[in-house]
């Protein structure tokens, strides 16, 4: 059985892995549950079929844009993945056809507070191909810490030549 080891972020590491930062509020329906089969057909011809993977899509409407974002704006629907969301399918995909159990790391950002049920708040994403995803579990803060973020972001910039 694999074990998951849990690397946890400080803020300031959320932020230089993050390629945007939002605040947002939730919309409705909030997450969308994707099923994806993983059973090739000859599994399925001999009555062996696997769990599907479950994929997780939040939905939230963006309020502002703390980060330089040109592809991002107010008023923007977004669809987010779950983080690392392709290589959970991979690790589902050999557990489940291969046998084979791998020991992931988890990367996590504590947050001191559960996502606000209505009011607005930040999340930290990155950009993986096209589509966007969390930045690590937990990528979410409240708006207490937004000055503080504005200035993690306003130094990363000065650090990338900004």
């Amino acid at each position: 059985m694999s074990r998951i080891h849990h690397h946890t972020l400080s803020l300031k590491e959320l932020v230089e892995r993050s390629s945007c930062v939002v605040s947002v509020v939730k919309e409705e329906p909030f997450i969308n549950r994707q099923a994806i089969d993983i059973t090739p057909l000859r599994r399925k011809v001999l009555g062996k079929t696997c769990p599907p993977f479950i994929r997780m899509i939040f939905h939230f409407t963006v309020v502002d844009v703390l980060s330089d974002t040109p592809d991002v704006k107010r008023g923007d629907s977004l669809a987010v993945s779950a983080p690392e969301w392709e290589a959970r399918l991979r690790q589902h995909k050999r557990y489940h056809l291969d046998g084979r159990s791998i020991s992931p790391i988890a990367v996590t950002y504590q947050k001191t507070t559960r996502y606000p049920e209505k009011d607005e708040f930040l999340i930290f994403l990155r950009k993986h191909g096209h589509r966007y995803e969390l930045a690590a579990e937990g990528a979410y803060e409240t708006l207490s810490q937004k000055e503080h973020i504005c200035d993690l972001l306003a130094s990363r910039q000065k650090i990338d030549g900004g």
